[in-house]
């Protein structure tokens, strides 16, 4: 599994780090990826308790509300902040399975997604996916008014696996 973050919870009254009630996790995503919206959508649609609080985090409001997360990273990958007593952030596959483990008759699919070699499959299917968005993005049409999909979905991959490298015990 992907190593998680670190927990988040600021005692010095800083910006909220966790869902608003009553929802149970926060998903982020980038709000400029034909993507990212569709997944957002298909994750409300599926949601009538309102569990899921979805974010896009180029709204500014989004932004301050989460300031330790850079756009580039939920660019690259979802990222959830669960409503645990010390809120977590999951980030990638782990994420997904993160809203699917509240929504009605979608349990199971992340029970699924999170067995050991399934796990590993669908997370390198995840990280695929996810670098190649770009391409994909002309199936899965912007919002409105948003502008075309050119270069909002390059990320510095790179960067993004330095990163996770340098987060992981013994990387």
């Amino acid at each position: 599994m992907n190593p998680e973050l670190p927990t988040f919870d600021d005692p010095l009254g800083g910006p909220p780090m966790r869902p608003t009630a009553p929802a149970l996790r926060a998903a982020l995503f980038d709000g400029a990826c034909g993507v990212c919206s569709r997944s957002a959508r298909f994750i409300g649609q599926r949601d009538p308790d309102h569990r899921v609080e979805r974010l896009d985090l180029r709204d500014p409001a989004s932004a301050q509300r989460f300031p330790s997360f850079s756009t580039e990273d939920v660019r690259a990958q979802m990222h959830v902040v669960t409503g645990d007593a010390v809120p977590r952030v999951v980030v990638g596959l782990d994420a997904v399975c993160a809203v699917f483990e509240v929504l009605p008759r979608w349990s199971l699919v992340a029970r699924v997604l999170q067995l050991p070699g399934v796990h590993f499959v669908a997370d390198k299917g995840y990280r695929w996916f996810a670098r190649n968005r770009l391409w994909f993005n002309r199936w899965f049409p912007l919002p409105a008014g948003a502008a075309p999909c050119t270069d909002a979905c390059a990320v510095d991959w790179s960067a993004i696996e330095r990163k996770e490298a340098e987060s992981t015990p013994g990387g």
